[in-house]
C-alpha cells in the first residue's frame, strides 16, 4: 500500500503545509506523493457561476465565503481529473492538513481488504454543527464528570481557562487540574463527515464525472 498514489491539495501560498505534509508523508511511508495546486476564490470563478447560490446569506454570510467552499470543490475536481488522466486504477485524495494514524498503511490495507471492493472510502472526519459538546473527564480516582461546553475554543484553553471559566466548588472532585487533559469531546455521528482524505477508484471517478456533465448539461 505504501506505493498507492497519493494526490495532496495544497495552496500555493501554504509553503508551511506542504512541508508538514511532506513530512508526514515520510513518516507514515507513502512514497508516490503528487501535490495538486489548489484553486482559490479566484479562479474557481467558473465553477460557481452555475452553482446554487441560495444558501448564501443562511450557510453561508456572504459571496466571499461561498467562493471559498466552490473553490474547495473545484480542487477536489482537479484532483480527480489528474488522477484519471494517470494510470493508477486506484488513489488516495487529500487536502494538505491531515493526520495520520501512527499505523495508517496497516489499517489502510485491512479497510481495503475489507472493504468487499468498495468504489468510495471516506479515511477522515470533521464536526459539522449544530453537535453535542459535553466535554468529558475524569481524575485518577474519582468518577467520570462532564460539562456543557458551548465555546470551542475551550477545548485548546481548558488547561488554562480552569477556575476561571468554571465553577471551581462545582467541579471541587477535581484533585489536580492536570487531570483534565485526558478528556475528550462526545461525537455526535449523525453530525460526523469528512472528504478530506478519500480513498476511491477510476471506475468510480468516471461515474462521478457523467453524473455532473449531465446536471451541467440540463442547467
Amino acid at each position: 500500500m505504501e506505493n498507492i498514489a497519493i494526490y495532496c491539495i495544497n495552496l500555493e501560498s501554504s509553503e508551511l503545509r506542504l512541508r508538514r505534509m511532506q513530512e508526514r508523508f515520510t513518516i507514515t511511508g507513502l512514497i508516490n506523493i503528487n501535490f495538486i495546486k489548489a484553486k482559490t476564490p479566484e479562479t474557481a470563478q467558473e465553477y460557481g457561476k452555475d452553482m446554487d447560490k441560495g444558501y448564501i446569506g443562511t450557510h453561508y454570510p456572504d459571496m466571499s465565503y461561498f467562493m471559498k467552499d466552490v473553490a474547495c470543490y473545484a480542487s477536489h475536481m482537479l484532483a480527480l481529473k489528474t488522477f484519471v488522466e494517470s494510470d493508477n486504477e486506484c488513489c488516495l485524495i487529500c487536502e494538505d492538513d491531515i493526520l495520520f494514524h501512527n499505523n495508517f498503511l496497516g489499517l489502510l490495507n485491512d479497510t481495503i481488504v475489507n472493504s468487499n471492493d468498495a468504489k468510495l472510502i471516506s479515511l477522515s472526519y470533521m464536526l459539522s454543527g449544530p453537535i453535542d459538546q459535553t466535554y468529558y473527564w475524569k481524575d485518577s480516582d474519582g468518577p467520570v464528570i462532564k460539562k456543557e461546553v458551548w465555546d470551542v475554543k475551550t477545548q485548546k484553553k481548558i488547561r488554562r481557562i480552569f477556575g476561571q471559566k468554571y465553577n471551581v466548588k462545582e467541579l471541587k472532585v477535581i484533585k489536580n487540574k492536570d487531570d483534565i487533559c485526558c478528556g475528550l469531546w462526545k461525537m455526535d455521528h449523525q453530525n460526523v463527515w469528512g472528504a478530506q482524505y478519500y480513498y476511491i477508484t477510476r471506475n468510480y471517478v468516471w461515474n462521478i464525472l457523467i453524473i455532473l456533465l449531465g446536471i451541467y448539461l440540463k442547467t
